[in-house]
């Protein structure tokens, strides 16, 4: 048969060869253009796409770009150029996106048209090569080299200046070139280490042109289409004029790399550049000169050439542009002025760092000149995987552009946009701004290095320029879209500064003084005659207050943006010289110390207080605390409750911190106690007593003979610790070196890394206050975490660091700040109990919700649900902060925010917090004990300097999480157990100020108990969390890009040929298919490839769209995928003939990809095999075995409540439901404890079966499962027994539809006949006694149960949980039932429990008609079979597709079929409905196994969740976004949210 008619060969093989190259393009860029066509954008013509768009100047481009923008396209934009796909961003939130993805590191293509420029460079380069020259020339931008280079800075910019005193007066100039040669020649002297002149003058602005000259050949080989062709591009007039430009760039490059390496081999071996110093931080040259790769190689000349000389033009163009819009707003550059006058008065020294550091509003104009002009147009990247937007998918192989010059002028981002607005960058404004809004520098991991350095180069030149000149600028400038070189043209006239004649001082407000006192008489009196005082002051003065003792000048600060500038600053962090008293207690510890070795000593203790560190306290807290209640439970009357909370305090210190048991600590820690509270009267009174301030007067009074007795009491406590601590140490070295070591080690060690999401937990920071405390969570595991003392005890052994003095000194400050505070906090808020007594009832109805009538101890997880006592003990930290006053000595001149005062050098700056956390404008009623002001809603707007107990910033205090986490689990076993009652109302507390704040009448309180005190509290351990990977589904990202390489395969290339050639003859093989085919209706398809394009895109698209055609040819559908036929039914009829039959068993071919992962195992396999097994493991999911499993049921929902008590606001439930799932699966079906399981769901399932062997291989057979059995408390003393047991079934459904029968459905008469055994073992048994199943077998059959039996319930019971957050009313009527049934008990649900849970069934049946978990049943048709519903034919050979989701949703079978109702599954709706119109367990000979199984445990779990929390969702049904690659699912994850209903029993 002649199948194509050609005149000659030639003609075939140009037909043949155009079908290759058509199709091959077709396969590999299909992706390409499927996905980029669903991003919006202007319609482009054929083959050249958009790309005149690009034609013209680049201002005209620009234009056309940001008109676009505007008026259609705001959030992002395709274009194409050719058959390239670009894609514009311009929102920040797929910015983030893009950045944070792994898949969006390298460079756009484009940037290969630099590549003879800058060779392989940093710039260019991607993978290893890039984090290795990143990680080599990151230190060469090192603050200490910074530092080194502002005097270069300054020599320059006064050269520049000098040079523009000959324009002065004169008319409007360039000044490119002044600029552009003092920036290059800074560039030269700092980061390459040259003298300038090795270049020269003219030689160096020659530079700058040949740069300018190959920005501009790249810029238009970008947007010219036949300039990106190499090969065309070699024979253009630009390609001799881009070789001459980049010889003489390497020409001078090599004389600068060449002269370097001259003056080091001179120097080298001198202490200046190597030897002792070769380690220490050098310049990016030197860095480079020195470096080798990772093969141990010396860096060439060329990779060299090509990092350096870059970076100039930021800098050059940068002042140009500021000193333009300086010129235009007169204004501002007034304030600049203003500035820098505060900063340098009428001096002309030099700029030094700290002045750099004060240059704040120069700053926000350097930041919003970056902002209007960023120094690089353009961010260009390239996607080597699809990535998700929130819109839309970004193809593999497209280039992703940031227009940085109209994103930076996003109106939802700037107020004005287009206005030149340094207070764009205030730092309110800026926090409340998207970070990815603003990114002059790029982001993300290839951000770029030089931004400090460019920063204070430019602060450093403007600050000259402007020293001695105001700019006026007389034009405009153009913005172009690459690097351009510009023409700023100025008129310069001289100004003289001009600063005020009065002193800073005498400008800040404050009471009159006396001459020589000043207001020290203010000091006289009692502790807390003084505070009152003072206090007074503070309404008085409002924001800022000066007070001089004698010739010390205090100035008080009240505002919280004022406090911020001093907190959070790294200048001002030294401790005002008051702090001097406590030297001879804490010695340089932590409180005192400053400049590096407080950094140091810092950043070695902060990990210590790391929350997975303070969460092994947990216990030792729960001890303490029962001890002390034990303690106050024998006062009878009022007594002062803050002598037992000082005694817990250091206790708990004691054995936390310091790690000293108990039972060494006799009265110690009582006498400590006491000693400390008067050393803190006696610093107290030298602060106040102006006399007592010199040491030698001091010395001869009582007072300092009695602070040598109390220092030798608190030292004693301390070297006591100490010595017993580093015996400890010793031994466990020696014990290590004999031992092995890693148990000795790691073991605890593990235990400490254990990580705990505490997303939402405060522990008592402001809301946006971060530090070093406030670290990752995700970071655990990866360092050693060690409690405080050992941390400090193996760093001075190891040499480290620290010496055996600053130990004492630490652990002195340490065991001062750790329980002075806390024992103050503690008693204030049991004061505050005691008088507000509704405010009580709540934080005792909050700890019954928590632990009921239990008195067990608190555990982590119950101190997260502790939300209104945390809120109760931050009201009491803001009305009463232990430490009443922050003292700081400033080095340098301060301006305030809130005024326009300068706080002078040499002042001490006191914070208030006591008043501070007393402004009405901040907080309302602020004398009113009120917990609600930390309510999440009220915080969020609230300044976070306007609320620090625990100080903040740099200096903040160490231990503020350690202090909370105390103080909850204290304050709450004291709750617990008391009612507390106060006499004295909050009026009459006389407060003094000593060094921590106190009442001076003490904390008299008086408790009543309020239950006995169990004398053996359960020790509550949190469950541990075993995180199985479930996400065996193949993602339709996964299957694209597996797509896209093999059509890049031979086998595609041959594949094309071959279906031209043979397409006849499959034509003629395929006749009688496809001739029934044809009278099936389904969508049109495309020659060969079918209705393949319909299978492209998301699986949320794909869903869709195939569902989409169930509508439009109702019963039965047709699709072609290629040469496969595919037929969709959806009547039950049709479903009937296929499901019930004996004969269409075999699954369809796409199974097979199956089999890697389940071998043949129930889901696959067929024929004998399938029959033979399937009747081995049905009995194994009887219902008598089933009820022996409610224990594990219950017990595990039970643990997947407690884990989900932690969540607060949305979070995704199926991360729940499918650990849960697999944990369950793993106690029942295969039988092992949970407290065996460490591993994920596949290995332990496969440690499962070696366990499980070797059982059977030593002869135990079923005596070792039962016995196993007997250890999980499954079974009796006689299994056998209770299993047999007989129980009346009659009337469960379990799921199955009426009238529905098969292997599973048996009588239950039957029992006792048989032996019934748990899946696993009888598998075992089974292959052990050699009977029907090989080892190789049970493991396939382990891994189908695995999959099936988890997957499909953890998704089936996350829809159950969105459905009853969507439709509240239903809700209502499931927790109705659930009362009913068990009341206000909080027992574990029973079997005969479940056959009462009649409604919440009708719920789940519902759930699965809606969302069926396996959406899609596939078989093969061996013959042809004819439709029920149809005259039609279904032939031999095609795929059947059962569309579950479809016909549970007939409109003719449901009513209202898209409408959630429970009703449906009622007994009378039921009666006669077809019985395969609802098969989400399939049905017949191969429905599932395990579906009573999954209804039984689904019950349980859910009923469980239910009787403990109300849930909702903010997503309506309508918002779902489904998925079907294996398992229903939604694409956007199952968010819930979830609220306690009532505490859940823990027995």
């Amino acid at each position: 048969m002649k199948i194509y008619n050609f005149d000659s060969m030639f003609e075939l093989l140009v037909v043949f060869l155009l079908v290759v190259v058509i199709a091959y393009y077709c396969m590999t860029n299909l992706h390409l253009w499927l996905l980029g066509n669903r991003i919006p954008g202007p319609k482009g013509y054929p083959i050249i796409g958009n790309a005149l768009m690009f034609w013209g100047k680049p201002n005209k481009i620009l234009h056309r770009i940001c008109k676009l923008q505007i008026r259609t396209y705001p959030r992002i934009m395709r274009l194409w150029l050719g058959p390239m796909l670009s894609v514009i961003l311009f929102d920040a939130r797929d910015i983030e996106v893009l950045f944070k993805n792994k898949h969006s590191m390298e460079k756009a293509d484009e940037y290969r048209f630099l590549s003879p420029w800058l060779g392989d460079s940093i710039l260019l380069s991607s993978g290893n090569k890039f984090r290795m020259h990143k990680k080599l020339m990151l230190p060469g931008f090192h603050s200490s080299i910074l530092r080194k280079c502002i005097g270069v800075f300054n020599h320059h910019a006064m050269k520049l200046v000098n040079s523009l005193q000959s324009c002065v007066g004169k008319e409007e100039f360039d000044i490119h070139n002044y600029l552009y040669l003092t920036t290059f020649s800074i560039l030269l002297e700092t980061t390459l280490g040259v003298n300038h002149e090795i270049l020269g003058s003219e030689n160096i602005i020659e530079y700058g042109r040949a740069v300018s000259q190959l920005c501009k050949i790249f810029h238009i080989r970008c947007y010219t289409l036949w300039m990106r062709i190499d090969w065309l591009f070699q024979f253009s007039k630009l390609k001799k004029n881009q070789d001459t430009a980049i010889n003489f760039v390497h020409q001078e490059t090599e004389k600068v790399i060449t002269k370097r390496k001259e003056e080091l081999s001179k120097m080298k071996g001198t202490n200046e550049e190597y030897g002792a110093g070769h380690s220490r931080k050098c310049a990016l040259l030197d860095l480079l000169l020195q470096a080798t790769t990772m093969e141990g190689k010396k860096l060439t000349d060329q990779e060299i050439k090509d990092e350096i000389l870059t970076g100039q033009d930021t800098t050059m163009n940068t002042i140009g542009f500021a000193l333009s819009l300086l010129g235009l707003y007169q204004d501002v550059q007034d304030k600049v002025n203003a500035e820098l006058v505060d900063i340098f008065g009428t001096s002309d020294r030099t700029v030094r760092y700290p002045d750099l550091n004060r240059m704040v509003y120069l700053e926000r104009v350097i930041l919003e000149t970056w902002r209007l002009y960023p120094p690089g147009a353009m961010i260009a990247r390239k996607t080597t995987a699809h990535i998700e937007l929130e819109t839309c998918t970004l193809p593999k192989g497209c280039s992703v552009a940031i227009m940085l010059g109209i994103m930076h002028r996003d109106p939802k981002m700037f107020e004005n946009p287009n206005k030149f607005d340094p207070d764009n960058f205030l730092p309110a404004k800026v926090q409340s701004r998207h970070p990815s809004a603003y990114l002059p520098f790029s982001g993300g991991i290839r951000k770029c290095l030089g931004g400090q350095y460019a920063i204070f180069n430019i602060k450093v030149l403007l600050h000259w320029i402007l020293f001695i000149n105001v700019c006026q600028c007389y034009e405009n400038v153009c913005f172009c879209g690459y690097y351009k070189f510009f023409g700023y043209h100025f008129r310069i006239q001289h100004v003289l500064r001009i600063i005020s004649t009065c002193p800073h001082t005498l400008k800040i407000p404050g009471p009159k003084g006396y001459p020589l006192l000043g207001n020290a008489l203010e000091f006289i009196g009692s502790s807390h005659d003084i505070f009152e005082r003072v206090y007074s002051h503070s309404f008085e003065y409002e924001n800022i207050v000066k007070m001089w003792i004698g010739p010390r000048l205090f100035v008080f600060l009240f505002d919280p943006r004022d406090v911020e500038i001093i907190l959070s600053s790294h200048v001002h962090i030294d401790k005002a010289s008051e702090y001097r008293f406590f030297k001879p207690w804490l010695g340089n510890g932590l409180l005192i110390s400053t400049g590096a070795k407080w950094r140091a000593h810092r950043k070695l203790i902060a990990p210590t207080f790391h929350l997975n560190v303070l969460k092994s306290f947990i216990e030792l807290f729960n001890e303490n605390s029962r001890d002390t209640v034990e303690k106050m439970r024998k006062e009878i009357g009022e007594f002062d409750c803050h002598d037992y909370m000082s005694e817990a305090t250091v206790e708990i210190l004691l054995e936390t911190a310091m790690g000293v048991s108990k039972k060494t600590q006799d009265k110690s820690g009582y006498e400590y106690a006491l000693a400390v509270m008067k050393m803190c009267d006696i610093l107290h009174t030298r602060h106040t007593k102006v006399w007592l301030r010199p040491d030698f007067i001091f010395n001869l009074t009582k007072h300092g003979k009695n602070q040598i007795e109390l220092l030798n009491t608190i030292h004693g406590l301390t070297r006591k610790v100490l010595m017993k601590k580093k015996e400890e140490y010793k031994m466990r070295i020696s014990r290590a070196s004999l031992m092995e070591k890693k148990k000795i080690i790691e073991k605890p060690e593990e235990k400490i890394t254990k990580t705990t999401s505490l997303e939402g937990v405060s522990f008592g920071q402001a809301s946006g206050l971060k530090d070093d405390l406030d670290v990752d969570d995700n970071d655990v595991g990866e360092k050693k975490r060690m409690a405080f003392l050992d941390l400090l005890l193996e760093s001075n052994q190891n040499g480290v660091v620290i010496s055996d003095e600053e130990v004492r000194e630490q652990v002195d400050t340490i065991m001062f700040e750790g329980h002075d505070t806390t024992a103050a906090a503690s008693s204030f808020f049991l004061s505050m109990m005691g008088i507000h007594q509704d405010i009580q009832d709540r934080v005792i109805q909050e700890m019954n919700e928590i632990f009921g009538d239990s008195n067990r101890s608190a555990t982590f997880a119950d101190t997260l649900e502790m939300k209104y006592l945390e809120r109760c003990l931050l009201e009491t930290l803001r009305m009463y902060p232990p430490v009443p006053i922050i003292a700081r000595e400033l080095n340098q001149d301060v301006k305030v925010a809130s005024a326009d005062y300068v706080l002078p050098i040499g002042c001490s700056v006191i914070i208030g917090t006591f008043k501070l956390h007393r402004r009405s404008d901040i907080y309302p009623n602020p004398d009113k004990f009120d917990p609600d002001n930390f309510l999440p809603e009220r915080m969020a707007n609230r300044h976070y300097y306007a609320f620090i107990p625990f100080s903040a910033g740099p200096r903040s205090c160490v231990g503020r999480k350690y202090a909370m986490l105390k103080l909850k689990i204290l304050l709450s076993t004291i709750m617990r157990n008391f009612r507390v009652y106060s006499n004295i109302p909050e009026k009459d507390f006389q407060l003094q100020a000593d060094i921590i704040l106190k009442r001076t009448e003490g904390f008299k309180i008086h408790l009543e108990p309020r239950k006995p005190m169990a004398k053996q509290w359960q020790s509550t351990k949190p469950p541990v969390v075993l995180n199985y990977d479930t996400n065996m589904s193949v993602t339709p990202e996964i299957a694209s890009a597996s797509g896209l390489m093999s059509a890049t395969s031979v086998f595609y290339m041959l594949l094309v040929p071959a279906l031209v050639l043979w397409y006849a003859y499959w034509h003629m093989s395929r006749r009688h298919m496809l001739e029934l085919a044809a009278k099936i209706p389904g969508p049109k398809g495309y020659p060969i490839i079918g209705n393949a394009l319909d299978f492209t895109g998301s699986s949320h698209d794909i869903f869709t769209r195939v569902y989409k055609h169930s509508f439009d040819y109702d019963t039965v559908v047709k699709i072609w995928i290629g040469p496969r036929l595919m037929i969709f039914l959806f009547d039950p009829r049709d479903v009937e003939l296929i499901l019930s039959s004996h004969e269409y068993i075999d699954k369809s071919k796409e199974y097979s990809f199956f089999q890697p992962w389940l071998g043949n195992g129930l889901l696959i396999s067929t024929g004998q095999k399938w029959r033979s097994h399937r009747k081995l493991i049905a009995p194994t999911f009887h219902l008598n075995v089933l009820k022996s499993f409610i224990e594990l049921f219950n017990q595990n929902s039970r643990d997947t409540v407690e884990k989900m008590k932690k969540e607060i606001g949305n979070f995704d439930c199926h991360d729940y439901m499918s650990e849960a799932t697999v944990e369950i699966l793993m106690e029942t079906a295969m039988g092992v404890s949970k407290k065996t399981q460490d591993r994920s769901g596949y290995e332990y399932a496969l440690a499962i079966l070696m366990k499980k062997k070797e059982e059977f291989s030593k002869g135990t057979h079923r005596a070792s499962i039962l016995e196993h059995m007997k250890e999980r408390k499954a079974v009796d003393d006689k299994p056998e027994d209770k299993i047999t047991k007989t129980t009346s079934l009659e009337g469960v459904s379990f799921g199955q539809s009426a009238g529905l029968k098969d292997d599973l459905d048996v009588d239950d008469n039957d029992i006792g006949e048989k032996k019934r055994m748990a899946f696993l073992d009888l598998m075992l048994e089974s292959s052990q006694s050699g009977v029907v199943i090989s080892d190789e077998e049970v493991r396939e059959q382990v891994d189908t149960i695995m999959f099936e039996g988890h997957d499909t319930t953890a998704a089936g019971s996350s829809f159950f949980l969105s459905m009853m957050g969507v439709h509240q009313g239903i809700q209502d009527r499931v927790i109705q039932e659930m009362d009913d049934i068990f009341g206000d008990s909080d027992r574990p649900a029973t079997f005969a429990d479940t056959l009462e849970m009649k409604y919440l069934e009708r719920c789940l049946l519902e759930t699965l008609r809606m969302y069926p978990p396996v959406p899609l049943i596939a078989r093969e048709l061996k013959q042809d079979v004819k439709l029920a519903s149809s005259d039609l034919m279904l032939p031999a050979g095609a795929t059947i597709g059962i569309g579950t989701i479809k016909l549970h949703r007939r409109a003719d079978i449901y009513p209202n079929p898209d409408t959630y109702d429970p009703d449906n599954f009622l007994p009378e709706r039921m009666a006669n409905r077809h019985y395969y119109a609802f098969v989400p367990f399939s049905a017949g000979p191969r429905s599932c196994v395990g579906r009573k199984y999954a209804m039984l445990k689904l019950k349980i779990l859910l009923s469980t969740i239910m009787r403990n929390f109300r849930v909702y969702s903010d997503l309506k049904e309508n918002d779902f976004r489904l998925q079907a690659d294996i398992i229903l699912k939604r694409e956007e994850g199952f968010k819930i949210r979830l609220e306690p209903r009532k505490a859940m029993a823990k027995a």
